[in-house]
């Protein structure tokens, strides 16, 4: 009986805490570190633990992570890394000189945009400042005339000199982004993009179009050019031609340029939906022509092999996917008769198709796309009529909530995420093909038409972002 009474007292004393922005790989090691004192830092865990453990008052994990960083720094993660290196990385202030300028001279440096360069150079110096003060003039050449620096007269000074270089920084910044001149002092260093859009495919006129487009945010337009180098491959699953259905599999070498057929899908299906988990290529649904199949797979590209995975538990084509803390969310599409608002998650550690809650509307050939914590629905086609509106899925509640409205309503478009904000491109309306762009940012919950010149990020950093509490 005591035995019963203490059980009974143990669950009700059982809290559960909900933990946002938090992945279950990383809460299960955050639980392992708490036991064992250690915990498996990779690469690819690193940057998520290091900032956790910070938010949450870990030292012993945040030595563990800088120890793991400080290990394996190298100019490429640097390069690749760097906003997230400047903001919590002791060892990116412990580089020399001659380090530094390898580091920021790099044409690759991922960047969105160049003050934060100036806000990580300020942050250097002031590190140790009476040692690194004289390095100032090699920084900053725009500066001006030597005996303008009079940064060895004391803090005061100092700090009014930097004041002075920010204030031109942003001046020329302005005046480069307003008339898109080259301004008479610039820091702005054109380097190569990290990440970019490619359009590719899809119909125009009625058949299906072979075009490649590559959009570099960095950029003013949209445009079509030579597709870029870079690291991995690009490919495309089944679909359709309008004429036929097809199962098989081809990827693109954008370093080499040149096209590869891979092992095919087991099912002949179009308008099947496509999300990457874990590096491997998951296929769910689709139609062959005649029946619309609730069957998935994944493609595992070192063995060239597609495996079959538990089926979903509604039949869909024209869906649309995408992949969260490692679990597949798959939206809306069409069974066969009707479009759908159901959605359901894939766990791939059970191997099982779960339901979530439905989205507000019925939606068919709209985008889905993970994009700060939470599944966005946008656009789509709901039985008559193509849609502008938009939805998120919050997985902690299992919620639906909505959101600001697209611009246009479309249909069969591309959506990605690059650089804190949402893309759509392309697409259909109720008569005719688009060519528009929109982005949405989540902060402002807002939308804007076009490319960077209205949807990029602007200079915003504040003078405070620079200056140590002490100043």
């Amino acid at each position: 009986e005591a035995i019963i009474k203490g059980f009974t007292m143990s669950i009700q004393m059982k809290k559960v805490y909900n933990i946002p922005e938090m992945s279950s790989d990383i809460m299960e090691l955050i639980i392992m570190y708490a036991y064992s004192q250690s915990v498996p830092i990779t690469s690819g865990n690193v940057e998520e633990l290091l900032s956790i453990s910070s938010q949450f008052g870990i030292p012993g994990l945040s030595s563990l992570c800088m120890d793991f960083l400080e290990s394996q720094l190298s100019f490429k993660f640097a390069i690749h890394n760097f906003e997230e290196l400047i903001g919590v990385s002791e060892e990116f202030l412990r580089l020399d000189f001659s380090e530094l300028c390898d580091i920021i001279e790099r044409d690759e440096l991922n960047v969105r945009n160049e003050s934060l360069v100036f806000i990580a150079v300020i942050k250097w110096i002031y590190h140790k400042p009476s040692e690194r003060a004289p390095s100032i003039e090699r920084l900053f050449p725009f500066s001006g005339k030597s005996e303008e620096i009079e940064y060895m007269r004391g803090s005061v000074e100092y700090k009014l000199f930097i004041y002075r270089v920010l204030l031109k920084m942003i001046h020329d910044l302005s005046i480069r982004e307003a008339a898109a001149q080259q301004p008479r002092y610039s820091i702005v260093h054109s380097r190569l993009p990290y990440s970019i859009l490619l359009a590719i495919g899809g119909w125009r006129g009625g058949r299906p179009t072979n075009t490649i487009e590559a959009y570099d945010v960095r950029c003013k337009d949209l445009e079509r050019r030579d597709v870029y180098g870079g690291n991995g491959y690009v490919y495309f699953v089944g679909q359709f031609d309008k004429v036929e259905n097809y199962n098989r599999v081809h990827r693109f070498d954008p370093v080499k340029r040149v096209w590869q057929e891979v092992a095919p899908m087991h099912t002949r299906r179009g308008f099947v939906s496509i999300a990457v988990n874990n590096y491997l290529i998951y296929a769910m649904g689709g139609v062959d022509g005649h029946t619309c199949f609730n069957m998935a797979e994944h493609y595992n590209a070192e063995t060239n092999q597609w495996t079959l995975l538990s089926s979903m538990n509604e039949r869909r084509c024209d869906a649309s996917a995408t992949t969260l803390h490692g679990k597949i969310y798959i939206c809306g599409g069409n069974n066969g008769n009707d479009c759908l608002s159901t959605a359901e998650v894939y766990d791939p550690i059970v191997d099982q198709w779960s339901m979530i809650a439905p989205m507000t509307i019925q939606r068919s050939g709209m985008g889905v796309i993970a994009y700060k914590d939470e599944v966005y629905a946008v656009g789509g086609f709901e039985g008559e009529n193509d849609l502008k509106t938009a939805e998120a899925y919050n997985p902690q509640t299992d919620t639906w909530r909505s959101v600001s409205s697209m611009i246009n309503a479309r249909s069969y478009f591309g959506i990605e995420t690059m650089e804190d904000l949402l893309y759509v491109v392309g697409g259909n309306d109720d008569f005719t093909t688009y060519a528009k762009v929109e982005c949405y940012n989540k902060e402002s919950d807002e939308w804007k038409e076009g490319t960077r010149n209205e949807c990029g990020p602007l200079l915003t950093e504040l003078l405070c972002a620079v200056w140590p509490a002490q100043y």
